[in-house]
């Protein structure tokens, strides 16, 4: 007597009977103890390109039954190693040329600027009226800005010296020091624009302050400035880069610094805009020259954080 169910009989019965029918249709048998997958049928395909004639295929997109240019040799450029010594002089020398391009660049610039400024103004012959006989007040503005002033009064006949003085003449925010750059040429509106200029994308502070101080012990006037060599300027600020832009930036200041009448720094193309002073120059302008930091909120962070700080000290002259 076997051990198995009367439903272990029956399950058994039904597969012999199963496999006795797939016998009978001529059918395999299938074998339970390893089951196989069935398997895709692969099928062969052919490259469309073979049954392409030769003579029909384009070798572009643009032309057909061109020759490439392209023949097929292997440049060999191994040889052509040059020693190491040769190419730093030439690097070096390449470098001085470029240096010295920018610097004739620059000096080309200048003596254009210089004849146009000359024939704007010096070479005018105008005489004095009565309003600017204000001599003491013109007096003053040579002794502070250089002999270039003149130029100013060239320009305009009518010119209030006392007013040319006054607007050129610095109120800063604070007597105490909170260690911005800008404190330290604060009561110069020419310098304090200068400053700005040369110290815009220099992150070393020894950098930028060395080679700011430099250029003031070089040129310590706007007329000055408008003298200056450009060999002589580049050796000064060649550390802070951007030689070219700066250098006119600086020309470009003292020009408008020396011939406007009333003097006045901003954004305004039509009145008072001066090349190369965008908006952080302007507000630096605005808060160290004008005094004005307790009513501005610029941009920049390092002036933003400067004017908190005059709010917050209750310092102002």
């Amino acid at each position: 007597m076997s051990g198995n169910s009367d439903y272990e009989k029956a399950r058994r019965a039904n597969i012999a009977r199963n496999n006795q029918k797939l016998t009978a249709l001529g059918l395999q048998k299938l074998e339970r103890s390893q089951p196989q997958r069935p398997q895709r049928a692969r099928t062969s395909r052919k490259r469309k390109t073979a049954t392409v004639k030769k003579e029909d295929l384009r070798r572009s997109s643009r032309t057909r039954n061109v020759a490439p240019q392209y023949t097929g040799e292997i440049i060999d450029n191994s040889m052509d190693v040059e020693d190491p010594i040769i190419q730093h002089k030439r690097t070096a020398k390449k470098k001085k040329m470029n240096t010295a391009d920018v610097i004739e660049k620059q000096r080309e610039w200048l003596d254009n600027h210089r004849q146009q400024l000359q024939s704007q103004y010096v070479n005018v012959k105008v005489e004095k009226n009565a309003k600017s006989n204000n001599s003491s007040w013109e007096k003053i503005a040579k002794e502070k800005w250089g002999q270039h002033v003149d130029t100013a009064f060239v320009a305009f006949t009518d010119l209030d010296w006392e007013q040319y003085v006054l607007s050129r003449t610095s109120s800063p925010s604070s007597e105490t020091k909170y260690g911005l750059l800008q404190e330290e040429y604060q009561h110069c509106p020419w310098r304090l624009l200068i400053s700005c200029v040369l110290m815009s994308r220099v992150s070393s502070v020894p950098v930028k302050t060395l080679a700011i101080n430099s250029f003031f012990a070089k040129y310590p006037t706007p007329s000055d400035a408008l003298d200056s060599d450009p060999a002589d300027a580049f050796k000064i600020l060649k550390s802070l880069g951007l030689f070219d832009n700066r250098y006119k930036s600086v020309i470009e200041i003292s020009t408008t610094f020396l011939t406007m009448p009333t003097f006045a720094c901003g954004l305004d193309k039509d009145i008072n805009k001066i090349r190369g002073v965008g908006e952080f120059g302007v507000d630096s302008f605005n808060i160290f020259v004008r005094g004005e930091a307790r009513e501005m909120y610029p941009a920049d962070k390092n002036l933003l954080a400067y004017c908190n700080w005059v709010r917050r000290s209750g310092t102002h002259l």
